[in-house]
C-alpha cells in the first residue's frame, strides 16, 4: 500500500512539473487601445514578471509608467506604435492604437415634446433623435441609444414627465468607443402651434451628385414656418443628407419642431407619399419635440445617409417658442465626416426653390346630381410665387390645400355619387384627410386614369359639404384634380 501511495505521489508530482513546464514565461496582449488623455493598463502574468522592462517606440504618441506588474499606458495622441516587453533573451511586443474620443456626454439631458399621446416606439424615436443632436460628437461618429424596452411607458399623454436611464455609445472609425450611462428627462408640453406664414422649398436641384449645399435662406420673419424638400442621389457613392437650423440671434433659442419624413428609398412616387402620410399623423396629433439652440449655434434637424439611386422626401415646420432670428439650409456632405466645398449647387430646370408666402391654399367647388362631373384641379396653376426672385412654384409643391365641396341632390329621390382621384400630367399619388377623420392613400395612380376615393349618399334634396385636406407632394406629377361625379355603373 505504502509503494501504491508513493507512485500515485511520484505521478503527480511529474504531471505538475509537465504542466509547469508548459507555462508561458511571459503573456502580454497583442493589441491595446487608448484614449487621448486616458490611462489603460497592462497586467502582465506568466512564470516570471518581476525583471521584465518596457518601452514604447515612440513617446509622443504614448507615455509608459510601471507599477509592479502593471504597466501603465498614457494615450498622448492620435495614431499608433509598439510597446516592447524585455525579459533576459525573450522579447514580445503590444500594438497600441491611441485614439481620439468620439464625443462628449452630458450628466443629464431635458427633452421636451408634444404629442396628445406618443407611443413608446414613437418616444423612443423622439429620445434617440434628440440624443443624436445633443451630444457633441466628432464627424464621422455615430451616436448609439440603448433603452431599456421595459423602461418606456405604454402612453405618453400631455403633462406626464419621466427621468429615463439610457446607455450611449459613440463609435466611429479610428475613434475610440467610449460607452455612457446617463439620464434624460421628458416632459411632454402643451403648446398651441399656429398656421404656418411661409414656405421654404428644396427641390432644386432635384438631384444630386457631389457635396453642396441645396438651399440657404433666412426666415422671414418669427411665424411659424414650414419646410419642404425633395431630393435624389445621383451619384455613386453614398452621402449624408443635412437639414440645419442656425439661430443668428444674440440669445438662445426655443423653436417646436413638427415633421414627416420618408426615405431614403428607391420608389420616389412612394417616398413622397409616405412623408406625406407621416406630416398628417404628425401635425393631427402635435406630435413634436422643442429643440434648444444656442446664441449663434446651429442644430442639425436631419442628418440622413442616402444610397445612390435613392431618394428622400420631408416636411417639417418650424415655430418659433422665441423671437430668434433662424437661417435654414439643406446640404450634401461626404459621410467620410471631412470638411466639404459648401458651394451652392445650380439650380436646374423648372423645380421650385425658396421662400414662399402664404403656402395654405383654400379651394372651393359645387356639383348637383343630374350633372356629368365637377372638377377640382390642383398644381396647374402656381399660386405661390418666391418673395426674392419672383419665381413661380410650378405644381404649388409643399403647399396644403383646404377643399371644401358642396354635393346637393335637387331630386326627389337618394341619389349616390363618386369622389375620384386623377392625375393629369403623370404617375401621382394622393393623401386625402376626409372631412378630419379618415386618411385615405391611393396607390399610384397613372395619367387620366380615375381611382375612387369615396361615395356618398344623399337623401332627396339633400345638401353635403365634405371638406377635403391634401398636400402637393414629393415625386408625383402636378396637375392633379379631385373630380365629383355620377358612380359607375
Amino acid at each position: 500500500m505504502k509503494l501504491k501511495a508513493c507512485l500515485v505521489l511520484l505521478f503527480l508530482w511529474t504531471l505538475s512539473l509537465h504542466a509547469f513546464s508548459y507555462r508561458p514565461l511571459l503573456i502580454v496582449p497583442d493589441s491595446l487601445i487608448v484614449p487621448v488623455g486616458k490611462v489603460r493598463a497592462i497586467h502582465l502574468s506568466g512564470i516570471h514578471t518581476q525583471n521584465v522592462s518596457a518601452s514604447i517606440e515612440n513617446e509622443n504618441i504614448g507615455h509608459l509608467t510601471s507599477s509592479k506588474n502593471t504597466i501603465l499606458v498614457e494615450g498622448l495622441a492620435p495614431g499608433s506604435t509598439r510597446i516592447q516587453f524585455s525579459m533576459d533573451n525573450l522579447i514580445k511586443y503590444t500594438k497600441v492604437y491611441v485614439r481620439e474620443v468620439t464625443g462628449k456626454f452630458p450628466d443629464r439631458v431635458s427633452l421636451k415634446v408634444t404629442g396628445t399621446q406618443i407611443s413608446p416606439a414613437l418616444l423612443r424615436n423622439l429620445i434617440i433623435e434628440d440624443l443624436n443632436e445633443t451630444i457633441e460628437h466628432n464627424p464621422g461618429a455615430t451616436v448609439n441609444v440603448t433603452i431599456p424596452p421595459k423602461a418606456l411607458p405604454p402612453s405618453f399623454a400631455e403633462g406626464c414627465a419621466l427621468s429615463l436611464p439610457v446607455k450611449v455609445k459613440i463609435s466611429g472609425d479610428n475613434f475610440h468607443p467610449n460607452p455612457e450611462k446617463m439620464i434624460v428627462n421628458i416632459s411632454n408640453e402643451t403648446l398651441k402651434l399656429g398656421a404656418p406664414g411661409h414656405l421654404m422649398v428644396s427641390n432644386n436641384p432635384e438631384s444630386f451628385q457631389e457635396p453642396s449645399t441645396l438651399f440657404k435662406a433666412a426666415c422671414p420673419d418669427s411665424s411659424p414656418t414650414r419646410i419642404f424638400y425633395h431630393h435624389y442621389n445621383k451619384g455613386n457613392v453614398p452621402y449624408r443628407f443635412v437639414l440645419e437650423l442656425t439661430n443668428s440671434d444674440s440669445n438662445g433659442a426655443k423653436v417646436h419642431v413638427l415633421k414627416g419624413i420618408a426615405g431614403p428609398g428607391i420608389h420616389e412616387i412612394s417616398v413622397g407619399a409616405s412623408a406625406t402620410e407621416r406630416f398628417f399623423n404628425a401635425e393631427k396629433n402635435h406630435l413634436g419635440r422643442v429643440v434648444e439652440i444656442n446664441k449663434e449655434s446651429s442644430s442639425r434637424l436631419l442628418a440622413i445617409v442616402v444610397n445612390p439611386k435613392e431618394t428622400i422626401s420631408g416636411i417639417v415646420q418650424l415655430t418659433p417658442l422665441t423671437s430668434s432670428k433662424f437661417t435654414v439650409d439643406t446640404k450634401i456632405e461626404s459621410i467620410s465626416g471631412a470638411v466639404d466645398n459648401a458651394k451652392m449647387a445650380e439650380e436646374i430646370g423648372s423645380k421650385p426653390k425658396g421662400v414662399f408666402e402664404g403656402p395654405d391654399i383654400n379651394l372651393t367647388g359645387e356639383y348637383t346630381v343630374g350633372e356629368h362631373y365637377a372638377f377640382i384641379t390642383l398644381g396647374k396653376q402656381s399660386l405661390l410665387s418666391d418673395l426674392e426672385t419672383g419665381k413661380p412654384n410650378q405644381g404649388n409643391y409643399g403647399a396644403f390645400y383646404t377643399i371644401r365641396i358642396k354635393i346637393n341632390n335637387p331630386s326627389d329621390e337618394s341619389k349616390e355619387v363618386q369622389l375620384s382621384f386623377k392625375p393629369q400630367a403623370g404617375p401621382a399619388n394622393g393623401i386625402f384627410l376626409i372631412d378630419e377623420s379618415r386618411l385615405i392613400k391611393t396607390p399610384v395612380v397613372q395619367a387620366f386614369a380615375y381611382y375612387s376615393i369615396e361615395k356618398y349618399r344623399l337623401a332627396a334634396h339633400e345638401t353635403k359639404d365634405i371638406v377635403i385636406k391634401t398636400f402637393a407632394q414629393g415625386g408625383s406629377f402636378y396637375p392633379v384634380s379631385l373630380v365629383v361625379h355620377p358612380v359607375e355603373k
